[in-house]
């Protein structure tokens, strides 16, 4: 066996020990793998540099044994995490599911909320009752009973939820004082419900998951996800912002300012307009289909367009200032005199635009 090559297998077999001590005690989040990498790639060029400019030093060896017992190590002790991670399979994970629940009585007219949820989805609805109630339903992943079960405890002991009044606001919070490089070990599902009469405001965002709200009555309601849908079930708001990706939006709302988001994902509205307001709607790679009211003291605005797709309206009385295929651009005739006036403005690309009425 020549130098080079011993002492390449020499410092291959001292990292996969050394590494796999270290990663069966540590979980390997995406960040350090990525590091391991960048600093593999840097001991890689750092190593031809040298043997460009000493020949004859037998390093190359150690530096690539070195990098492959590292990453050896990761796969063998971590593996099935970053398998999870990239592919979303669960590959080889035992699952240890839990559940809280938080609830009291509302002590005030109007309610806060926020949540910051990760890996699972949002509802909030409303009902009967004068209380209110948050349930987070938990799963935990491991590669034993043992480890998913201490994981789900972790993440119990480490769940933050406020219960205040603040002049003459009830304000919940629901967080995790949890780590980000921990949550591919967790799939995490948060069910609120809240008094009829409940006016909310809200801010709520999780990550692959979807966000919807039933039978709302709001001020102003923020949502943000990725990876899931924005759901709208006779929702009324001053104000409403939603943005997502990977995901459609869909439902019935009403709302004095409407801003709603998505890319690779289509949109289905029905939009109930009690008052005049602006709508905002755009996304990429997916229809959209707005349904709209055409009752007679309503008047429209409309800006539509598409890059790759048809428009089509199917609304009386409309004066067209731009009519293409795949941009147009009309208003209600006598618009200005609408008890009900709306500005309604909806892009997309790769998709067709459709308004229609019931």
């Amino acid at each position: 066996m020549s130098k080079s090559a011993g002492l390449g297998f020499g410092g291959f077999l001292i990292a996969l020990g050394l590494g796999w001590y270290y990663f069966s005690t540590v979980d390997i989040s995406i960040q350090l793998f990525a590091y391991i990498l960048v600093i593999g790639g840097l001991g890689l060029i750092a190593n031809s540099l040298l043997t460009w400019r000493w020949p004859r030093l037998p390093i190359r060896g150690v530096v690539g044994g070195v990098i492959g017992g590292l990453i050896l190590a990761v796969l063998l002790t971590s593996g099935s995490t970053l398998l999870d991670y990239f592919t979303g399979l669960d590959v080889g994970t035992v699952r240890a599911e839990g559940m809280e629940v938080y609830s009291g009585s509302l002590t005030a007219p109007r309610i806060y909320l926020e949540i910051d949820n990760f890996n699972g989805p949002i509802q909030v609805s409303t009902g009967v009752a004068a209380s209110y109630e948050v349930t987070v339903n938990i799963i935990a992943k491991g590669t034993s009973q043992q480890q998913a079960d201490e994981r789900l405890q972790e993440f119990i002991d480490n769940i933050q939820f406020s219960d205040i009044v603040v002049q003459n606001q009830h304000r919940l919070i629901l967080q995790y004082n949890l780590a980000s490089n921990l949550y591919t070990r967790y799939s995490v599902a948060v069910d609120v419900r809240l008094p009829a009469d409940a006016l909310l405001e809200a801010i709520l965002e999780s990550s692959n998951g979807g966000i919807a709200l039933s039978r709302i009555s709001g001020t102003i309601l923020q949502l943000t996800t990725s990876n899931g849908a924005l759901s709208f079930d006779d929702v009324t708001a001053d104000q409403i912002t939603g943005q997502t990706s990977n995901g459609r939006i869909e439902g019935k709302l009403i709302a004095n300012q409407t801003q709603l988001s998505s890319s690779n994902g289509g949109m289905t509205l029905q939009l109930a307009p009690a008052h005049s307001g602006e709508y905002d709607l755009s996304t990429s790679n997916g229809p959209v289909r707005i349904t709209l009211s055409p009752a007679s003291n309503i008047g429209y605005d409309l800006d539509l367009s598409t890059s790759n797709g048809d428009i089509d309206i199917n609304l009386p009385n409309l004066e067209y200032t731009e009519d293409q295929r795949t941009s147009k651009k009309a208003a209600t005739v006598g618009f200005n005199t609408k008890d009900i006036q709306v500005f309604l403005e909806v892009d997309t690309s790769n998709g067709d635009i459709d308004l229609v009425t019931p």
